[in-house]
């Protein structure tokens, strides 16, 4: 980058103005900007909105139909320039490279050089009409004004390009009948959060949520009870390491457009409160935050999470029946089959225990495909049992929570259909809120080996 005098213009009265004032004093602003945004947060620049063609890439052709950015130098590109020829890049004259390795399309403007006038070599700026431009104040007066816009090019490279100022919009490879990105992550301004990173980090907040709400079932069950396990110091503080971290990772989440850098400061957050799950543990040393590329930062951090997490033994997993038209439905899987279901139901605030195993025991269990049956001949399908405690699963009901157990009964029960629950003499308010299925972990195991 040309080094650029900032100091201010000493005006004064009787100065013969002339361009170079004017042009100096539209540079120092911009410098000035950059200036202080390059000190006060290193990772201003990247990405702000970028659409890619994607008919046009699978036969050769990178062309950008939306492109906003920020330049490491500090320069805004607020829209592709408007030209004859369209900004792209072909890839056909390296389909054989691309073949082998994957190469970066890098976004390119020449770096800006003292002295240079934009008729001189390859310019920063190339001169575009804006026309019929109008006084503000009266609506009159259109006069055309000349404006500079960024000489905006894209490279194929695997290294940045000499004389530019630049950084990777996206890495593309090939195969034997189609060009196509890579899953290489760009320098970016704001992290989607249904796409990449965004949506990447949401699943891993989604499932330490879900590993929370198992942890919390244990420490309810063992509250109730008048001798408490000699593990529940243990599992309530992994439960509190858990929440510490998960807060503000999902605070930092929720505003939909924020920083990678920030979200994985607090992802960094994250793991050393997780990393507390193991007595002794200490976390390993993590790689520095690399702009230029995000998606092998986050993953480091991401890999060891789940790590952890998965250390945390669940012997159960909760999977939640749908409530359609009075009618609770779970489609089932081959996993779940043995010789019967847990299942519990969650009762309605101001529903009673009794209350709850009432509608239990008088609610239809079937599959979809026997419900005509059932009505027809007035039975209540599978058989059922209410309990307290499952100790296979390591599973105790909680407040509010009664188990039952599901006979799995050929003659209403087909192992491939839509298991139905439903009680054709409730209403909204004597009717559970919610019905789950526990499904057995080791048993899940034993059906994928």
């Amino acid at each position: 980058m040309a080094k650029v005098d900032i100091n201010p213009i000493q005006w004064h009265e009787g100065m013969l103005l002339m361009p170079q004032h004017f042009q100096q004093t539209d540079i120092r602003v911009e410098k000035m900007m950059t200036y202080y945004m390059s000190h006060v947060f290193s990772f201003f620049w990247g990405i702000v909105k970028l659409k890619i063609d994607e008919a046009l890439l699978t036969t050769g052709t990178f062309r950008p139909i939306e492109l906003e950015a920020i330049m490491p130098d500090g320069l805004v590109i607020s829209s592709l320039p408007e030209t004859k020829s369209p900004l792209q890049v072909d890839l056909l004259p390296f389909q054989d490279k691309l073949q082998i390795t994957p190469y970066f399309v890098y976004l390119c403007v020449p770096l800006e050089r003292e002295g240079m006038g934009l008729s001189e070599g390859v310019p920063r700026y190339l001169s575009s009409l804006n026309a019929n431009v109008v006084d503000m104040n009266t609506g009159e007066q259109a006069i055309d004004i000349p404006r500079l816009v960024p000489n905006l090019s894209l490279q194929l490279s695997q290294e940045p390009p000499a004389h530019y100022v630049s950084f990777p919009l996206a890495q593309v490879s090939c195969d034997a009948k189609s060009f196509s990105l890579t899953n290489y992550l760009p320098p970016q301004i704001q992290a989607d959060p249904l796409f990449g990173i965004g949506e990447v980090c949401n699943q891993l907040a989604e499932r330490l949520r879900q590993k929370l709400g198992y942890l919390q079932q244990k420490v309810q069950a063992v509250e109730e009870r008048v001798t408490k396990d000699p593990f529940f110091e243990e599992i309530e503080d992994i439960r509190l390491k858990l929440i510490a971290g998960l807060l503000p990772f999902e605070a930092i989440l929720s505003i939909g457009n924020a920083h990678p850098f920030n979200i994985y400061r607090e992802l960094c957050g994250l793991a050393g409160q997780i990393s507390g799950v193991k007595y002794g543990e200490i976390p390993p040393r993590f790689e520095s935050y690399n702009h230029l590329d995000i998606g092998k930062s986050f993953k480091q951090l991401i890999e060891y999470i789940e790590k952890v997490l998965n250390e945390i033994e669940e012997s159960y997993t909760v999977i939640p029946f749908i409530l359609n038209e009075r009618v609770f439905t779970l489609q089932l899987q081959s996993a779940w089959i043995g010789d019967r279901f847990v299942l519990g139901a969650r009762a309605q605030p101001g529903m009673t225990t009794e209350e709850l195993i009432n509608w239990i025991n008088n609610c239809v269990i079937v599959t979809d495909k026997y419900i005509t049956l059932a009505k027809d001949n007035r039975v209540l399908g599978a058989d059922r049992r209410i309990v307290s405690e499952v100790v296979s699963m390591n599973l105790v009901a909680t407040k509010g929570i009664q188990l039952f157990i599901v006979e799995i009964d050929r003659r209403y029960i087909d192992p491939k259909g839509i298991l139905c629950l439903f009680n054709i003499s409730d209403d909204s308010l004597t009717r559970p809120l919610e019905v789950v299925l526990y499904n057995s972990n080791q048993q899940a195991q034993r059906g994928k080996n």
